[in-house]
């Protein structure tokens, strides 16, 4: 009895026996794109890290050059003011006598 006579004979069984190769080499392939995916996703996921660590090591969390912080670039005294330009949102305060801006959020 040939393979003809046995898939006329029996097509069910036949179709199984075929499916069964067809479907892992489907499965084989899906498996190998979908890893090509995770990989390529993880290797952009390394270099985002990688970029805002580097990114966040080379913030500077001096104040300048100096140990100091020098007021003299946002603060004004009553007297300079005709010397400098002032900042139109700064205010006057009387009890300290400088021109300061008052309303910054977060002070």
């Amino acid at each position: 009895m040939g393979i003809k006579e046995r898939v006329e004979q029996h097509p069910i069984i036949s179709l199984l026996i075929l499916a069964i190769p067809v479907s892992t080499f489907v499965a084989g392939v899906g498996e190998y794109f979908c890893r090509q995916r995770i990989d390529i996703a993880n290797q952009k996921s390394e270099l985002r890290i990688n970029t805002l660590e580097s990114e966040l090591t080379s913030i500077r969390r001096g104040m300048g050059e100096s140990n100091f912080l020098d007021i003299r670039t946002f603060v004004y005294p009553k007297d300079r003011l005709a010397l400098l330009k002032v900042n139109p949102k700064s205010k006057f305060v009387s009890e300290e006598n400088f021109y300061a801006i008052l309303d910054l959020p977060g002070w």
